[in-house]
């Protein structure tokens, strides 16, 4: 992590359309300090990404070329926001759907089911609200490391 708050991840651009570029991130398993949660804040991404090669689409201005290699950085406080939003939030609407279903209905065979499906109705609600607004919520930082088109291992190392 940096000291303006941001977390990296170091990547190679695999495709570039007229509105942004396709990133491919390696996974992260040389890197112990970084799978530690320690220095550069790559780790955060790799557990996103869980050891799989994962891929994202950023829009960018910057005219880059397929073999680039960047890197993205986003902020740490907003990457909490968004798992705050997109975990927590669901779960606070279906209990709150849930105790209230079962607090309208008296009790009996379907007050249970009432109130597990009004939970589950609220908590997908939740779910589609905070995916269709977390658009711009990360708002990453995208930068060249190298002007060369062609990614050399030196660039993409970690330390």
């Amino acid at each position: 992590m940096d000291p303006r708050g941001r977390v990296w991840q170091s990547g190679v651009v695999v495709r570039c359309t007229d509105t942004g570029v396709r990133i491919r991130f390696e996974p992260l398993a040389h890197c112990q300090r970084c799978l530690r949660g320690e220095g550069c804040g790559a780790g955060v991404f790799s557990r996103l990404f869980a050891g799989r090669r994962a891929e994202l689409d950023v829009v960018t201005s910057a005219r880059l070329k397929s073999g680039q290699a960047v890197r993205i950085g986003i902020s740490s406080w907003a990457l909490v926001r968004l798992a705050a939003a997109v975990y927590g939030l669901p779960v606070v609407v279906f209990i709150l759907a849930a105790v209230a279903a079962a607090t309208l209905v008296p009790p009996g065979g379907l007050q249970d089911l009432l109130a597990l499906c009004s939970g589950t109705l609220g908590a997908s609600g939740a779910l589609f609200y905070v995916v269709r607004r977390r658009s711009g919520l990360l708002n990453p930082r995208l930068e060249l490391l190298s002007a060369s088109a062609v990614r050399s291992p030196v660039e993409t190392g970690h330390e």
